[in-house]
């Protein structure tokens, strides 16, 4: 038997549900794939930055950081939002 991956993963044993007041609702699309992102430690604090305005620093690596130092540029940037494998960035 073969069984093929799916692109809804992770999988659970139940369906998933979020609190809204003191109501229990199942999530829409965009809140269930921001529940299973936030399952990544990276993802989850990034999330904690969506709306504000982060340094955004470009790092070398390897003989370049030893030639030229470590940090190649810095902006500030909005974070705009974020996706399970992505994130939007603004100037």
């Amino acid at each position: 038997m073969i069984v093929t991956g799916s692109d809804k993963r992770p999988h659970f044993s139940g369906p998933a549900y979020i609190r809204r007041g003191s109501r229990t609702v199942d999530p829409s699309e965009r809140e269930h794939e921001a529940l299973v992102a936030e399952h990544n430690s990276k993802t989850r604090r990034i999330l904690q930055f969506v709306g504000k305005t982060v340094r955004v620093k470009r790092i070398r690596s390897g003989r370049a950081a030893e030639l030229l130092g470590r940090v190649a540029s810095a902006s500030l940037m909005g974070i705009a939002g974020h996706m399970p494998l992505s994130s939007s960035l603004g100037f």
